[in-house]
């Protein structure tokens, strides 16, 4: 006896919703503007796979074990400029199971960075993080434009050396909570630039120059707390981020001080994955007790790679600062965003002094290379009232 043959139910099909037409202009031409910036980046990535480019490089930089890896180091731009040098790294130091991992980098100028780092991986298996890390480094050409908002542009060069050591502690809270306490040394040196008549004492008031031409140094610990929604760092959807950190230096000779920072950003998908809107903004102060003062060197700042992008590094000081981001991103790749940003900022002697009229506008475009879950670099073409710059930064404004 044959079966009766069931009839099959056709699919339905769910209508996607149409994008008004007011918008395929203005979303459709920067993707494409941006393929053609991005598409050396992505041929060298297509040919880097097709020969085993990373697999054959993790080889040869490593020991037999494994374990141990020895590898070269070329950054281009950002605040240091052009440097080079080694990184090491060894997943099993001293027989203990630790990581540990170091860098000594080196510019043309003989600026230096040196960076060691010590942590237990068997500890992330409760949730908690700790370890030690390090950093030394030496700027002979660092730019001081005067302190406040509205210091002109013209910049004093002056050497410094700086030096942190800490114990950070780590764990997570709830879901996207996480939390951190952390102790540690912390010491600055500035000292005046050989360029004739470039001296910051010849051109700046003793008031503008606390702590210059010593060292400053003392214990530094503070803590912090952060949430984020967001599951994809590198590709973020909807959702928001937020931190808070806050941090006492307990120096000598009365250069001790209270700091202060907050960060809120908050995404917003556009229609398609991928194409992310963010909103976002960052608080930095400081604050001194009767009869101590802030170096100089360590007063909040605007400008560089990560803050303010179209001014050049420490271009605003003073012991307030704010600033507001707006970001378009949109994929061109599947490893790379096309972006454009609007910020702006203003720094302060305190909080009142925080008002819109007085921020300094920055805007620019630019590619930034990820993958789903990790962000690598950024290159920026950024413009302000100071002119155009080239901006590569290992660092995300937000």
């Amino acid at each position: 006896m044959s079966k009766a043959i069931e009839p099959v139910s056709k699919p339905v099909l769910v209508e996607e919703k149409e994008r008004p037409k007011y918008l395929e202009l203005p979303l459709g031409l920067p993707p494409l503007v941006m393929r053609g910036v991005g598409y050396p980046f992505k041929a060298f990535a297509n040919w880097a796979e097709k020969v085993d480019l990373f697999h054959r490089a993790h080889d040869f930089f490593s020991n037999d074990e494994q374990t141990a890896f020895f590898y070269p180091i070329l950054r281009l731009g950002g605040d240091g400029g052009i440097r080079g040098g080694l990184g090491a790294s060894h997943r099993n130091f001293l027989g203990h199971g630790l990581n540990a991992s170091s860098s000594f980098l080196i510019s043309p100028g003989l600026d230096q960075d040196v960076t060691m780092s010590l942590s237990d991986p068997e500890m992330g298996h409760t949730g908690l993080s700790m370890g030690f890390v390090s950093t030394w480094r030496r700027r002979h050409e660092d730019n001081f434009y005067g302190i406040g908002n509205n210091s002109p542009d013209d910049d004093f060069p002056y050497e410094s050396r700086l030096v942190i050591a800490r114990i950070p502690f780590a764990g997570k809270w709830g879901s996207g909570g996480r939390w951190s306490l952390f102790g540690g040394f912390l010491g600055v040196d500035t000292l005046e630039s050989d360029e004739p008549n470039q001296g910051l004492r010849s051109n700046f008031p003793v008031s503008a120059l606390s702590g210059f031409d010593q060292w400053n140094y003392g214990a530094e610990f503070g803590g912090s707390v952060g949430f984020s929604n967001v599951e994809k760092g590198g590709v973020p959807g909807n959702g928001f981020k937020t931190s808070l950190q806050f941090s006492r230096f307990e120096g000598a000779k009365d250069y001790s001080f209270f700091r202060t920072n907050f960060s809120l950003a908050r995404y917003f998908t556009l229609f398609k994955p991928g194409r992310v809107i963010v909103l976002g903004s960052r608080f930095e102060s400081v604050h001194t007790l009767p009869g101590e003062s802030v170096p100089f060197s360590l007063l909040p700042s605007l400008g560089g790679t990560a803050h303010l992008r179209g001014f050049p590094t420490f271009r605003f000081r003073d012991r307030t600062s704010l600033l507001a981001i707006l970001e378009y991103r949109y994929p061109i790749w599947r490893m790379a965003d096309g972006m454009f940003f609007v910020e702006g900022g203003r720094v302060g002697n305190q909080v009142q002094d925080l008002s819109v009229p007085g921020f300094h506008p920055s805007g620019g475009f630019g590619v930034r290379f990820r993958t789903e879950k990790l962000f690598f670099f950024q290159l920026l073409a950024a413009f302000s009232e100071d002119g155009p710059r080239f901006v590569f930064s290992v660092n995300q404004a937000l």
